[in-house]
């Protein structure tokens, strides 16, 4: 069952979440053999002995050509070491490196058949701003965009929605970029031709909210089973709610919550960006979230948690 399992993270960047879920997977793994050695079942053992947990089981989708290579090396490099630290000098299966083909290099919300420039009306590129380049204000000194960093302007024919692998669990950390600074951070004709693919993500939504409603309507349909997601701490707030209230179905259960361990993006991000998690399964119906905003944290004192802890001498109730 392990080696049949499929573990996809649809922004894995250099494969940081997937390299630690090889690594939970072997560990699992390791502990299974070293049962069935205990039981002295060595025809099971003998059965299962070509079959091990491998990369091909953790699939990944990243848009950035560098780091979707960075992604592939690290998961076969974690896999040999793995192999190394627990059989010895035990050859690894031949081949010793495999094309899974299971780290692909393409946008994870968005696929299109071509990409034209836009054109203004003597045949002239337009262009913006890239989205990327900064400079100090001449008056205030803080970071803003350059002006003069432009890009052509781009138009997307037959802009679709971006099919995922199937999977059983979907996890990653997704980029963070408010609704508003969408067109500024993306461009008018990607945000445009987002927008289009995806009618049912409210338009107010963050950029996050696009992996959330495509995992959701993975796990509803059966072929997931769970899901987990870093996101913003906005998800609480009506203009993500709309996605998240979709799904609360009685066949899916949503838990939802933001770490109170501020992370500050970009200023161009728009969202007050903090680690936060969700988590979608085929479980009883939850009651939706709260539009009500919970208190700020204060300040911890020294020398104490950064959440707050009991004062002393009083009894901590836990649930059972």
């Amino acid at each position: 069952h392990l080696c049949s399992l499929k573990v996809l993270d649809p922004a894995c960047g250099s494969g940081n979440f997937l390299y630690v879920t090889l690594e939970h997977l072997k560990r699992l793994e390791g502990e299974v053999l070293i049962q069935l050695e205990a039981f002295g079942d060595t025809q099971v053992r003998m059965e299962t002995d070509r079959l091990t947990v491998d990369p091909h089981q953790l699939l990944g989708i990243e848009v950035n050509p560098r780091a979707a290579a960075i992604a592939e090396a690290v998961l076969w490099i974690g896999y040999l070491q793995w192999h190394f630290r627990t059989r010895s000098n035990a050859a690894p299966p031949q081949p010793v490196l495999r094309d899974f083909k299971n780290i692909e290099c393409r946008d994870a919300v968005l696929t299109w058949d071509r990409m034209d420039y836009e054109l203004d009306a003597k045949g002239i590129p337009v262009t913006r701003w890239d989205g990327r380049t900064f400079k100090p204000h001449p008056v205030t000194g803080k970071q803003v965009p350059d002006e003069a960093a432009q890009i052509p302007k781009e138009r997307y024919v037959n802009a679709r929605q971006s099919m995922w692998s199937d999977a059983d669990f979907i996890t990653g950390n997704p980029p963070f970029i408010g609704a508003g600074p969408m067109r500024l951070t993306l461009g008018d004709g990607y945000v445009e031709a987002l927008r289009g693919a995806w009618p049912e993500v409210p338009e107010s939504a963050d950029f996050v909210m696009f992996w959330w409603e495509h995992a959701a309507r993975a796990v509803r349909s059966g072929k997931t089973r769970r899901f987990g997601f870093i996101t913003t701490n906005s998800l609480r707030q009506t203009f993500n709610r709309r996605v998240v209230e979709g799904h609360l179905h009685p066949k899916i259960a949503k838990n939802a919550a933001a770490v109170l361990l501020p992370l500050p993006g970009p200023a161009t991000t728009g969202a007050s960006v903090r680690r936060g998690g969700g988590e979608g399964a085929a479980r009883k119906h939850i009651k939706p979230l709260s539009s009500k905003q919970p208190p700020s944290p204060q300040p911890s004192p020294p020398g104490r948690g950064s959440l707050q802890e009991p004062p002393p001498n009083r009894p901590v109730r836990t649930a059972k």
